[in-house]
């Protein structure tokens, strides 16, 4: 029903703005930065700025769609970006050149574009680069930027997508880093071979809440595996960010209203292998071991 399909064009724009902004509107990280911004807003803003951006390091970076194979709809994106000793690796997945004449007119739209997102949160992100300079290397891919359109979640897209750019990464003998925010990418991630890395924890407050209300759980991850030595347990994986949970039963620490749960990364590091810890933490917090999570069960 579906395939993964390289390369995007650049009139794969408008369809891999649906993808984006459907994939994300309801994420209080994300809405933290276009707040009192309409759906239509944003998906016409990623739209006129999207040939520009497919554009953009067209050496290293690559990009991959998911697509409806009955309706020949594009459902789900991906944006990697290779390392410079690699970038004549994985041309497939290159967004084809355009003209110069071509090239000027969609760098003369990204400018005009309305595009102003809210800067006032952007401490919140202060930490990432000190991360990337930490446990980037040379020799280590990036996936930037994965999407799926709601209704098709939880379908196995997200896996198709993951396991299409680890499978080059595997052939090639090099890592991924992944730097993500919210709590749904743990499960995705964990059974496709990462595990903790590094973390930090942060309060946010969705903003399409009053400041009375309970905060949206919300979690920043950053990631890196070693595709070729899975197996071998050598993975590492980093997670960063917060798990404020509303009042209700059976959550961490009883029912205290915007408990925060800290991960330490040396002992979810020493733990990989270990028994999961007690139903006293939330199960999306838990990351199996590296030969455990290479060979995931279903989609």
């Amino acid at each position: 029903m579906y395939q993964i399909q390289s390369p995007c064009r650049v009139e794969d724009g408008k369809y891999i703005a649906q993808s984006k902004v459907a994939a994300f509107w309801d994420e209080a990280w994300w809405r933290l930065s276009w707040t009192g911004r309409a759906k239509e807003y944003m998906v016409r803003g990623i739209t006129d700025r999207s040939p520009k951006n497919l554009l953009t390091a067209r050496d290293v970076r690559r990009h991959q769609k998911a697509v409806n194979s009955e309706t020949g709809d594009i459902v789900g994106y991906a944006r990697w970006i290779m390392p410079e000793s690699h970038k004549d690796s994985w041309l497939i997945a290159q967004t084809p050149d355009v003209s110069a004449e071509q090239k000027e007119i969609f760098t003369k739209r990204h400018a005009e574009t309305e595009w102003d997102p809210c800067h006032d949160n952007d401490d919140l992100d202060e930490h990432i680069d000190g991360w990337k300079e930490k446990y980037k290397h040379a020799d280590c891919m990036e996936l930037h930027y994965i999407a799926v359109r709601p209704e098709h979640q939880k379908k196995g897209l997200a896996s198709m997508l993951v396991r299409s750019g680890l499978a080059v990464a595997d052939q090639l003998g090099i890592d991924v880093l992944v730097v993500a925010t919210g709590r749904r990418g743990q499960g995705l991630y964990s059974k496709h071979g990462f595990e903790i890395l590094d973390e930090k924890s942060q309060s946010m407050i969705c903003p399409l809440q009053s400041a009375s209300s309970v905060f949206n759980p919300t979690i920043t991850i950053i990631t890196t595996t070693n595709a070729a030595a899975a197996d071998e347990n050598t993975c590492l994986l980093a997670l960063s960010g917060l798990l404020n949970f509303p009042l209700g039963p059976g959550l961490p620490g009883g029912t205290t209203k915007n408990t925060e749960i800290r991960w330490a990364a040396n002992t979810a590091i020493a733990n990989a292998a270990a028994t999961p810890p007690p139903h006293s933490h939330p199960p999306s917090s838990y990351y199996a071991s590296s030969k455990e999570a290479s060979q995931p069960s279903g989609p």
